[in-house]
């Protein structure tokens, strides 16, 4: 089993308020969920409202099928006419299918896993 996490950063120039950043950032999401098995949100930057900072997470069985799904994340926003992509940075995480998984550990104060 594999994780994929990307992270990226756009520039929408023409956004004069949050309201229009929003709405560019919104739909761009929804395009990504609609067109791929994708999980996506905004992160970060949110007071800005001529830059964002989205997250993505997918996990499949085989790597090839997250390389793919971020390839075409990619495309996307690169064909985006209301937003510029400035930094992209992912991560391709295996996980040992067959082993055996332990139990989570509470410390003392039981608020963090150990």
């Amino acid at each position: 089993m594999y994780v994929g996490v990307a992270t990226f950063e756009l520039h929408i120039p023409f956004s004069g308020s949050l309201k229009e950043k929003r709405s560019v950032v919104r739909a761009l999401r929804d395009r990504m969920r609609a067109r791929l098995e994708i999980s996506v949100a905004e992160v970060a930057l949110n007071d800005l409202h001529q830059r964002a900072r989205l997250a993505l997470a997918m996990v499949s069985g085989d790597a090839a099928v997250i390389e793919r799904a971020f390839a075409s994340v990619l495309e996307l926003v690169e064909n985006e006419a209301d937003a510029e992509l400035i930094g992209w940075e992912q991560e391709l995480i295996p996980f040992d299918d067959g082993a055996p998984l332990p139990l989570p550990r509470f410390g003392e104060d039981d608020t963090e896993l150990t």
